[in-house]
């Protein structure tokens, strides 16, 4: 999967804009089917094993449509991905597009949901009107956003509580899991409570990661960090929950961190976003639409050479990736710069974690079929009984005739 610009691909294969966007449904649509069937059937794998995973967003815009508007659409990919073999849990963005927006947003007018307050709404999930809080500018941009002509931004809240749910059936199957999330106000509130079970049974450890800002602590030697661990606990004033990382290794020197439950050695020594970074590098360097916008000279608008004008292909694209970085793209890169692994066999993300067994292929996904596989079990599971059935042996007494 690399990058390609849709008017390039026009021009250098001579197909229709309409056939590209048809294809990128039809992938969209195997990828899905392809990923849901194997961690169906395989996840059982996983359990006994721990899990380090790191979780952010990812944000970014589309460009405006019409002439002489300078509003952008907004949008966010919230992603968890496993640290130690970059195997992506889940990715889920703040726009739906496959309900009726159009009747929706003709309901929400018709019973005014935007004079009322959020918990009153019929379809409070949304951001239908232009005046929503949800749709100021992010920290250090005053371009303002707007939401899509077509298509539904969906509140941040309804897509992190989505996004933990979607995570139970992972966390559920697995011993442990250490979940190391950027710092956010609705990452402290939603993890302890979607995950209280977990929690509860001692199942899940939760920390949050913020660059170091200079927090006042002694300094601890690494002999004294168990005994440091143990006395620490999540406290109820939150200015004083924020510790700085002591750690020899160069990537989490300048981390400070706040505990949302108890904490052990090893989740202290796993303390890390670099799984979510990495992935969102990745994204943004092999999906256009995603790129960081480049400011114009005048500084007064930020327009994206490369981003889209229709936001439901970035959400396809990037299931896409998803479902390619896990199961096709393996790390024969990063084995063959490193000399003492280069005799080492090529893996996925998802063979890594244990999820799968085999390598797979583009075309693999493309000739996906639950049907086809269905068919071929059933036939197997019929030759197989014939295979076991043993012809009946009768015994059969002829007595001889005399002849007088």
């Amino acid at each position: 999967m690399r990058k390609g610009i849709i008017n390039g691909l026009v021009d250098t294969l001579e197909i229709a804009p309409k056939t590209i966007y048809g294809r990128i449904a039809f992938f969209h649509q195997q990828c899905l089917q392809f990923e849901e069937y194997h961690t169906q059937k395989n996840l059982h794998k996983l359990k006994g094993k721990t899990l380090n995973v790191s979780m952010d967003k990812m944000k970014f815009y589309t460009n405006w449509r019409k002439g002489g508007e300078s509003k952008r659409i907004g949008l966010s990919n919230l992603c968890s991905v496993e640290n130690d073999t970059r195997f992506v849990l889940s990715s889920t963005l703040n726009l739906d597009h496959t309900s009726d927006d159009k009747f929706i947003k003709r309901e929400a007018r018709k019973y005014k949901d935007s004079e009322k307050d959020n918990y009153k709404r019929r379809y409070a999930q949304y951001v239908i009107s232009n005046n929503d809080s949800s749709l100021k500018p992010v920290e250090n941009d005053e371009l303002a956003t707007k939401t899509p002509e077509r298509y539904l931004l969906v509140h941040q809240t309804y897509v992190l509580l989505t996004h933990l749910e979607k995570l139970k059936r992972f966390y559920n199957t697995v011993d442990h899991v250490n979940l190391f999330a950027d710092n956010d106000s609705g990452f402290e509130g939603a993890i302890p409570a979607i995950y209280h079970d977990l929690i509860k049974q001692e199942r899940l450890t939760a920390i949050l990661l913020r660059k170091s800002k200079g927090v006042s602590d002694e300094k601890i030697k690494c002999a004294d960090i168990e005994q440091f661990l143990v006395n620490l606990a999540p406290k109820e004033n939150v200015k004083s929950q924020w510790y700085r990382h002591h750690d020899i290794m160069p990537a989490t020197q300048d981390v400070d961190f706040k505990l949302l439950t108890p904490i052990d050695t090893t989740a202290y020594y796993n303390v890390s976003l670099h799984g979510v970074d990495n992935y969102f590098q990745m994204s943004r360097r092999r999906i256009n639409m995603v790129e960081r916008p480049l400011p114009t000279a005048t500084s007064s608008k930020k327009w994206n050479g490369y981003g889209a004008y229709n936001p439901k292909y970035v959400a396809m694209l990037l299931d896409i990736f998803r479902v390619y970085n896990n199961f096709v793209l393996t790390n024969e890169k990063s084995l063959t710069k490193n000399k003492f692994k280069k005799n080492q066999v090529p893996k996925t993300p998802a063979q890594h974690m244990g999820l799968v067994d085999n390598t797979f292929n583009v075309q693999d996904i493309l000739e996906f079929s639950v049907e086809r596989l269905t068919i071929v079990r059933k036939i197997k599971e019929k030759s197989s009984i014939k295979s076991s059935i043993k012809p009946e042996v009768f015994e059969v007494n002829i007595e001889p005739e005399y002849i007088s």
